[in-house]
């Protein structure tokens, strides 16, 4: 599982990231499609970063 620690204003969040590639809605490749963490599954929020515009601080791959 892939999880991105992202700065969004002064608050750190935790998002899973689920696919990683091109949208219609920008020519620019590599947008990232995350899940919150920590939401319930049936209620969590999605949303689409680049890295251009979303400070990402890590991406890591944890095992489990």
């Amino acid at each position: 599982m892939l999880i991105a620690k992202i700065l969004d204003g002064k608050k750190t969040k935790f998002f899973e990231v689920v696919k990683v590639g091109r949208v219609k809605f920008d020519p620019r490749p590599g947008w990232v499609f995350t899940r919150e963490i920590d939401k319930i599954t049936r209620r969590c929020d999605v949303a689409w970063f680049h890295p251009d515009d979303t400070p990402f601080v890590w991406v890591r791959d944890f095992r489990g």
